[in-house]
This record gives C-alpha cells, structure tokens and sequence, in this order.
C-alpha cells in the first residue's frame, strides 16, 4: 500500500503542471525557440510521452556540432513532423527539425519510466534520406 502511494505522489508530482493549464509565452512567438525551450524545461520535462519534441530541441541547441555549424544564436524555425512508436519498450521517437533551410532528424528513445534520451541526428539531404539510417553518434 505504502509503494502504491508512492507511486500515485509521483504521478502527481508529475503532471501537475500538465493539468494546471502551465502555458509558456516566448517573445519571439516561435514556441520552438531558445527561450521557450528553455523555459519549458523543468525537473519533471523529459518523462512525458510528448517530451521528446523538448528534449530533441534541447539537444539541438546545447549541441556543440550545431553552435560550430550555425552559430551560437541559431534558432529552430520549423518542426516538420514526428513519428515513433510509442508503447513498445523502449519508446522510439524520430524529430524532424528546420534549421534555416537544413532538416535534421533527431532520434531519441524512452524506457517505461526513464527520461527521453538522443540516440542519434541526422541530417536529412533529400526527401528519400528523411527515413533513411545515416545518425551521427549522439554521444556529446
């Protein structure tokens, strides 16, 4: 009994602020910036099923490759889509991301109950590649 209201704490620690309407407002009105993203950043970000658009964007931004390749002020301007499969174990996930003109494709994975984690990026050259497995080992 004891665990199960452990484990219902936990939950609730958890998507409280999905629940209480927590809405994050970026001056730049791109909810894909630095700031909102950074903003969006909690203890608790990174569990969640839909977290993995977050940390991909998180990873983007905090990546050395990227600051190297577009600066340190880059900015995502665009997400294309995701797809994934949730459920299964691990949870997989696929981020296509716009960076200027460039999509990239970040690719992360979940345990039950761990934190969404990039296992690799892509950058995709055409459309055919955008589902193709040329990842550039996440290992930053």
């Amino acid at each position: 009994m004891k665990k199960l209201l452990t484990l219902i704490s936990a939950l609730i620690l958890v998507f409280l602020p999905v629940v209480s309407g927590c809405a994050v407002s970026a001056d730049s009105g791109n909810p894909l910036s630095r700031k909102s993203i950074e903003a969006q950043s909690n203890i608790f970000t990174g569990y969640g099923v839909d977290d993995d658009l977050i940390e991909a964007c998180r990873y983007v931004y905090n990546s050395e490759m990227f600051r190297e390749k577009y600066g340190g002020d880059f900015e995502i301007t665009n997400v294309v889509g995701s797809e994934g499969e949730i459920g299964a174990e691990p949870d997989i996930s696929h981020c296509y991301l716009e960076i200027g003109k460039d999509l990239w494709c970040v690719d992360l994975s979940k345990e039950f109950s761990g934190k969404w984690e990039v296992t690799g990026c892509n950058k995709c050259e055409n459309e055919e590649e955008k589902h193709g497995n040329n990842n550039v080992s996440a290992a930053e």
